[in-house]
């Protein structure tokens, strides 16, 4: 199977896997019941209390629901290649599945073309500028996808794990709805977000793209937008819960 073939994540052979894992790892299926199948229709449902006091109680499935799914349980293992209960075989296959295993850093594959289509903003130069421990993103107008492929390369060149720590990141573009996205936002782990326009011709920045900003902030502490000009597309983020907003002489960053 190859990247971009449609997957059912959840399903017989998926069930295959995680239960040779388990028997790889000496956790027996089902351990609570010897290996058989858990289900609802005795006289009482089923309690198991665990360690620290949680009591719990199940509610599904039935045994009827448990028999369609054995069914349909053996005749998609059996086209994937292999028998139901070859632990072997379905470890063979889970160690070449691509969408089982996490991405790598560097895998453009993935990463969703950017909708601004523009070719001077896609020129736009970008650079990540650092000194004495500090650091400041500057984009320009660069479009997205570049932007997200460039940071995952740098973050496998430096054998880096989580997002890219900067200090301030200057949204591209003013702030478009097309140049700042989840997929960009998820690279790097930012204290402040820069927007430099006032908005009289082109209305930005978009409130879309602020508003993601905010959702999909990784740092650590609550994000600070820093908005040039105080300007209805700036101001009505100011009594938002949640972010740090400045404007003018006080969006100054300062940094010792």
């Amino acid at each position: 199977m190859e990247p971009g073939a449609t997957v059912s994540i959840l399903g017989p052979t998926q069930g295959e896997f995680l239960g040779a894992l388990l028997a790889k790892q000496g956790r027996p299926w089902n351990q609570y019941v010897k290996g058989g199948a858990i289900f609802t229709d005795g006289p009482t449902l089923p309690e198991c209390k665990l360690r620290g006091g949680m009591s719990l109680t199940l509610l599904s499935p039935t045994i009827e629901d448990l028999k369609q799914l054995a069914r349909e349980w053996d005749v998609a293992v059996k086209n994937a290649g292999f028998e139901p209960g070859d632990a072997e075989e379905a470890l063979a296959q889970l160690g070449g599945t691509w969408w089982a295993r996490p991405p790598v850093l560097g895998d453009d594959d993935r990463i969703r073309a950017s909708k601004d289509t523009s070719e001077a903003n896609g020129s736009s130069i970008a650079f990540l500028a650092e000194f004495g421990g500090r650091s400041l993103l500057l984009t320009g107008d660069a479009h997205d996808d570049v932007m997200t492929s460039a940071i995952r390369k740098l973050r496998a060149q430096r054998n880096m794990d989580e997002p890219l720590r900067i200090d301030a990141f200057k949204l591209s573009h003013h702030g478009s709805e097309h140049n700042t996205t989840p997929q960009l936002l998820a690279e790097i782990a930012a204290d402040h977000y820069l927007v430099s326009t006032n908005g009289n011709r082109f209305d930005h920045p978009n409130a879309l793209t602020i508003r993601q900003v905010i959702d999909h902030h990784n740092g650590a502490e609550t994000p600070i937008l820093c908005f040039n000009y105080d300007e209805p597309q700036t101001t009505i983020w100011r009594n938002v819960q949640g972010v740090d907003v400045r404007y003018g002489d006080e969006a100054k960053i300062c940094i010792d």
